[in-house]
């Protein structure tokens, strides 16, 4: 998708204080895509330029636009999932349930 090298795939965020919209401006293919599948979603964002290369045509970059900066977020760690407690009877359903998957795996595997 992009000939822009892993190392030099950057995303830079901009907005300011009074204003409640933001600009994101991608060279990061992940990020595109995750933006992508928002800007389907959401109404709240918007695809505004696409950069391609010259002389290949190449996508190397995407500018989108948030109307509620808000959306953005920063965060201080990242959350720890608390294992939920399981009652006997619900535990072995998902051990049943994993070895159902299991083997289903194993024989579309063995085709």
């Amino acid at each position: 998708m992009s000939s822009v090298a892993y190392d030099e795939q950057e995303t830079v965020i901009n907005f300011s204080r009074r204003d409640n919209k933001a600009t994101v401006w991608t060279s990061d293919t992940t990020v595109m895509t995750k933006l992508d599948k928002l800007c389907e979603s959401s109404d709240s964002y918007h695809l505004v330029d696409v950069g391609k290369a010259l002389l290949s045509g190449e996508i190397i970059s995407k500018t989108y636009t948030i109307t509620d900066k808000s959306l953005i977020s920063f965060r201080a760690k990242k959350v720890e999932r608390q294992a939920r407690p399981m009652t006997d009877e619900q535990r072995q359903v998902m051990i049943d349930r994993l070895a159902k998957a299991r083997q289903k795996r194993a024989e579309k595997n063995a085709l």
